[in-house]
Formats: C-alpha cells, sequence, structure tokens
C-alpha cells in the first residue's frame, strides 16, 4: 500500500520538485544572510568566527547545488509532460449538430 502511496505522488506531481527547488531557494538565501552576518562581524572585531564560515561555506555549496537540481527537475518534468502529447482537457459531449 505504501508503495502505491509514494508512486502516485512521485509519478502525477510535480510538487516534490517545487519542493526541491524552493528549499534551495530558501537555503541559499539563509546562507548569503550568514554571509553578511560574518562579514559585519569580521568588520567590526577584527577577527571571523572561522567555524561559521566553514559551516556556511558547506551550506552555500549544498543549497546551491539543491537549487540547480530543483530547476532541472522542473525543468525535464515540464519536457516529460510535454513529450507526452496529452491534450489540456478533454470534452465529454459538444451542443454542436
Amino acid at each position: 500500500m505504501v508503495a502505491f502511496a509514494v508512486q502516485g505522488i512521485f509519478s502525477f506531481s510535480t510538487r516534490p520538485l517545487f519542493f526541491i527547488l524552493y528549499t534551495g531557494f530558501f537555503l541559499f538565501m539563509i546562507s548569503m544572510a550568514v554571509f553578511a552576518w560574518i562579514a559585519y562581524d569580521w568588520l567590526t572585531t577584527g577577527e571571523p568566527n572561522w567555524f561559521a564560515v566553514v559551516l556556511n561555506v558547506l551550506l552555500f555549496f549544498f543549497s546551491s547545488q539543491l537549487l540547480v537540481m530543483g530547476i532541472m527537475s522542473v525543468y525535464m518534468s515540464r519536457l516529460v509532460a510535454e513529450s507526452r502529447s496529452r491534450p489540456l482537457y478533454i470534452v465529454r459531449s459538444t451542443n454542436y449538430k
């Protein structure tokens, strides 16, 4: 049953792909804010907190990678949806005679 649920979520929905994209963007913005805080701290105290710098560099690269993967996955999902050539809607009946 769980396998069917997972297949239904990931096979017919792009929502998980957008979740990856938004998570990458959110983490990227956090890393930029922390970079600004580290720069401010460095300018005011004269000595940077190297532990925070290293962790933020890791967060920056992780979030950049997640953001790019999210962009690529959304793009590929649109390509797959377009290649299926399904109509936008199906008309059951018409009033034309």
